[in-house]
C-alpha cells in the first residue's frame, strides 16, 4: 500500500462584514490519498474566520472521504463537518 500526504494553504482573504468587522479568512487543507486494493482519498479543510475587533472568530471544519472502487467507481462521503466561535481575538 502507498500512502501519499498533501498539505496546502489554498487561500487567505480579508472582507468587511455588514457591522462594519474586520475580518481575515485562512483556508488550510490538508489530504491523504493511498492505493491498494481501491483508492481512498480523504480530506480535511479548516476555515478560520478572524475578527480583527471585539466580534468572535468563527471556525468550520469539514473531512470528506472519497473511495474509488478497483472497476473506477467514486463514491464520496462527508464524514465531519461543523462549524462554532472560536472566541475572541
Amino acid at each position: 500500500m502507498k500512502l501519499l500526504s498533501l498539505a496546502a494553504r489554498s487561500m487567505t482573504t480579508r472582507g468587511v462584514g455588514s457591522l462594519g468587522n474586520t475580518y481575515s479568512l485562512n483556508q488550510v487543507q490538508t489530504g491523504s490519498f493511498q492505493t491498494s486494493l481501491s483508492n481512498v482519498l480523504e480530506s480535511r479543510v479548516v476555515f478560520n474566520l478572524v475578527s480583527g475587533g471585539s466580534a468572535p472568530n468563527l471556525l468550520q471544519n469539514s473531512v470528506i472521504h472519497f473511495t474509488f472502487t478497483p472497476d473506477g467507481e467514486l463514491t464520496a462521503n462527508v464524514v465531519q463537518m461543523g462549524t462554532h466561535c472560536a472566541g475572541r481575538p
